[in-house]
């Protein structure tokens, strides 16, 4: 799930912005798209369409797509419910803050249903993305509520400790935002000593807020604090040198070396980090970082007294300044006073103390303006309830009139409200019965289909039983006793043409054989079906075929005759790859999740064509489709031509 980005008052250049990892977006969307195809289940496509979405969330037309494709198998499921809710919200985060608030209440609903610890991870989440929005509207107070009454707690339940203290260092953030530099003290503190408790740690996350300390404490004018997690912070930046948060660790560096008076320490790590962000700032993703630093470089250069160069890093500082922010102008403007006063330009000087006065002054103004609309507000809404308590006592003996006739009407009104309800509660039972009838019919007609389907493939499975047994008992010994007979023949007369018609026999008995074990295969009576698969496999194997097969956690109380059916299932696919697709390489892979039997075939054939395929299946398919329906599983065959068939199936055992 990406971080919600959200802006904080800018106060003397130490406000940043949250900095992202960088990850290999192409083959994170080619493995999601992979899931889509090839997920087992349909929640796990639901779930990568769901994240696909999330990922091409600033296209809102292509995140509409894949959510809308999730939503088409995500059934009743409340996480999956919830899921979809939550990501919705995320495309209109920055579109329509109400709409997204909407949807992320909604998203909560749906993993309420729900206790685990995905279910609290989310509500979390979606708790913290309500409260950035009312962040945006001008709600900070509210926001702060959520994240300590909402986010924080669940987020703790949740045991996700990483959340957990990226929250308590957002309320530290609002905290120093706000002045309250001892109260932000205290929750940055708190969410380090989490992330340091539990690793394995984000070193993004950690490096935030190894700043944020810094700066705090830099407000407070704590500088061996400050010291202390400089140290901490300073290995951690070098080894993201390419991320915006790297800039930070610069600037809080540098600005501690002013604070300290090391001027020329400060304009050395400055300078280095300047030259690297001007190499690395495309399309001006560093160009607040590089404001920052300029301004830092101005206070290195005027505390050396080195005049011309602090007003060169000055007007760079002012070139990349995309927020434009009023504090920020006022206090560049305060600065340049000062340094004009320094180099004795006093009509300078005046200048710009006079622009900071009236820049502050027009700030002052606009904030009075504003409480006086709200004053007039307050009266408007006072002379108003004054005009409806006159009206109201002006009324009052028209009402006293009125009652008598107005109780009759409601009673007359409840009365025919009531009758209704049971017209319409009589009507309700009538359907509900009807459905319960319809509903208990259509059970009762399944569970009967069932029965004979399972009834017809066991007399099947149980003639192939006998007749295996009497080619094998029967003529079977009939043809050894005929070979045993002709062996001893040819011993004693040494006749000629004996020693052919054996070794047809021979070839007779071991085809015999073979037929006997496709109608019931020994292996899987005696040993089972993990190594009756095996032996399948084997068999069917040769120079020209090689067939590969992987078993995992297979049990060995899975009732015979299903485990006859997941036999004849991997039996009559595998003579599908070879017969009908031709193929080299087949790879069997069959695994047991408790109650769940896992069945994938891949091969390297020539393929079909799905749809017409789809349109004309023939009896193998359906033979296979019959087997698992009855084992109420699920069949899912993917086919490219030229490049192959996957066939996976999940069995109830």
């Amino acid at each position: 799930m990406r971080k919600s980005i959200y802006l904080f008052f800018l106060f003397f250049f130490c406000t940043d912005l949250f900095g992202q990892e960088f990850i290999n977006t192409d083959k994170l969307v080619d493995s999601l798209s992979n899931l889509v195809v090839h997920g087992k289940t349909d929640s796990i496509k639901a779930r990568a369409n769901f994240l696909l979405s999330d990922h091409f969330y600033r296209d809102s037309v292509k995140a509409k797509e894949y959510l809308n494709r999730g939503l088409k198998l995500v059934k009743d499921e409340p996480i999956l419910k919830g899921l979809y809710h939550h990501y919705l919200a995320g495309i209109y985060f920055d579109l329509d803050s109400k709409f997204a608030i909407q949807e992320y209440e909604k998203a909560i609903k749906e993993f309420e249903k729900i206790k685990s610890k995905e279910s609290y991870q989310f509500q979390a989440r979606s708790w913290h993305n309500i409260g950035v929005l009312h962040q945006y509207i001008g709600e900070p107070r509210k926001f702060m509520d959520i994240l300590i009454q909402r986010s924080i707690p669940l987020s703790t339940k949740a045991n996700e400790l990483g959340n957990t203290a990226l929250y308590l260092g957002e309320v530290g953030m609002m905290l120093m935002n706000y002045k309250d530099h001892q109260g932000a003290t205290q929750y940055f503190n708190k969410g380090l000593a989490m992330m340091e408790a539990n690793p394995p740690i984000d070193e993004f996350d950690y490096l935030e807020i190894l700043l944020n300390l810094s700066r705090n404490y830099l407000h407070l004018n704590k500088l061996d604090s400050v010291n202390i997690y400089l140290k901490k912070a300073e290995p951690v930046a070098k080894n993201i040198h390419n991320d915006g948060l790297y800039y930070d660790f610069i600037e809080v560096k540098s600005n501690y070396f002013n604070v300290n008076k090391r001027f020329a320490e400060s304009e050395k790590i400055i300078l280095e980090g300047i030259s690297k962000a001007l190499k690395n700032n495309q399309g001006n993703s560093l160009s607040y970082k590089l404001c920052m630093l300029y301004f830092q470089l101005f206070k290195s250069y005027l505390g050396q007294n080195k005049f011309q160069q602090a007003k060169a890093a000055m007007d760079k500082s002012r070139e990349y300044d995309i927020y434009k922010d009023p504090v920020n102008m006022i206090l560049r403007y305060s600065h340049l006073a000062e340094l004009y006063e320094k180099m004795n330009h006093y009509s300078n000087a005046y200048d710009f103390l006079k622009k900071a006065y009236m820049l502050r002054d027009s700030n002052y103004s606009a904030n009075s303006k504003k409480d006086m609309i709200e004053m007039e507000k307050r009266l408007q809404l006072s002379e108003k309830e004054k005009e409806i308590e006159k009206l109201r006592s002006d009324n009052e003996q028209i009402l006293l009139i009125q009652k008598n006739q107005k109780l009759l009407n409601w009673l007359f009104g409840i009365g025919a409200f009531i009758f209704l309800l049971i017209v319409l509660f009589l009507y309700y039972i009538y359907q509900n019965n009807k459905r319960t009838s319809k509903i208990e019919l259509n059970v009762l007609e399944q569970e009967n289909k069932l029965k004979l389907a399972h009834a017809v493939m066991n007399a099947e499975d149980n003639e192939r039983h006998r007749i295996a047994r009497d080619l094998h008992d029967g003529l079977g010994g009939t043809l050894s006793a005929i070979k045993l007979r002709l062996s001893a023949e040819e011993k004693e007369n040494h006749t000629s043409g004996i020693e052919e018609s054996i070794s047809q026999l021979d070839g007779s008995i071991t085809d015999l054989r073979n037929i006997a074990r496709n109608l019931m295969p020994e292996t899987l009576i005696r040993s089972g079906i993990d190594v009756a698969l095996k032996d399948l496999c084997a068999s069917l194997g040769s120079k020209a075929l090689q067939i590969e097969y992987q078993s995992y956690d297979i049990g060995s109380n899975i009732p015979k005759d299903k485990q006859l059916n997941i036999y004849r299932i991997v039996q009559e696919l595998l003579a599908n790859s070879i017969r009908h697709g031709r193929a080299s390489y087949i790879l069997v892979q069959c695994s047991q999740e408790q109650n769940k039997f896992l069945i994938t075939i891949e091969d390297n054939g020539k393929g079909f064509d799905m749809k017409s395929n789809d349109k004309k299946m023939g009896m193998g398919l359906n033979n296979i489709k019959k087997r698992v329906e009855l084992m109420q599983g699920i069949f899912d065959l993917n086919s490219v031509i030229n490049e192959g068939t996957t066939a996976n199936i999940e069995l109830y055992v």
